[in-house]
């Protein structure tokens, strides 16, 4: 199934919570965080958030899957 490009009136393009991490703006738990701080605009609409992507944060970095390995003390 296809997804719906959402947009207000203002002509700025909306997205979900999950459509956001899926882009890489970070998770949907800390994006709540953040709209529950007033630091991110958003409206809900029925059960879902939406949030303008013009003022979601750049996408981050994604980090790698790999467990870094313990640097060993000068010396040994």
């Amino acid at each position: 199934m296809r997804a719906i490009a959402l947009y207000n009136r203002q002509g700025e393009r909306l997205l979900t919570l999950r459509e956001a991490e899926r882009k890489g703006y970070g998770s949907a738990y800390m994006l709540k965080q953040r709209i529950r701080r007033r630091q991110l605009p958003a409206c809900k609409c029925g059960h879902l958030w939406l949030v303008p992507e013009a003022a979601l944060p750049r996408p981050v970095r994604r980090r790698s899957t790999r467990k870094s390995q313990k640097r060993r003390p000068r010396g040994h």
